[in-house]
């Protein structure tokens, strides 16, 4: 369930690449390609953000702070 938004955005960017409808058609030339490209980058850079995320317990850890007790004698 973790990877359920990067799974959502593929799934959405390709069904749109693909799809005859869009919303410029791409009977248009140029701008009706340059959408379906945009969407894909936009999908790889969502991507590509997620990558530079850290984890939810790594960056907890990384930013933990540490107590040195010194023991009593």
């Amino acid at each position: 369930m973790k990877n359920f938004g990067r799974i959502a955005a593929t799934v959405a960017g390709a069904l749109y690449a693909l799809s005859p409808i869009d919303l410029i058609p791409d009977f248009i030339p140029l701008l009706g390609q340059l959408d379906d490209i945009g969407v894909i980058i936009l999908v790889v850079l969502y991507w590509l953000s997620l990558r530079n995320q850290t984890p939810a317990a790594g960056g907890a850890a990384k930013d933990a702070k540490i107590i040195d007790i010194d023991p009593i004698e």
